[in-house]
């Protein structure tokens, strides 16, 4: 009996100013995953799944995060 497909998981990288995102979207795909790299708040809640690059700095990370608008003050 066959089984249903299952669609790709809508994977996000949080672009907030702070790390090298393009080497990341290029290790999701030597996965055969596809990601997208973006800063809008839309898509980030409409993810499956969220990538949060660069937590070695921190500080800097949050205020990118608040800046664009993806979470509260």
């Amino acid at each position: 009996m066959p089984t249903a497909s299952m669609s790709e998981p809508n994977i996000c990288i949080i672009d907030y100013g702070v790390g090298n995102l393009h080497n990341l979207r290029q290790a999701f795909r030597h996965q055969r995953a596809d990601a997208v790299i973006t800063e809008d708040a839309a898509a980030v809640a409409k993810a499956d799944a969220l990538v949060l690059p660069g937590v070695g700095a921190f500080a800097s990370g949050m205020e990118g995060l608040k800046r664009r608008g993806l979470m509260e003050n």
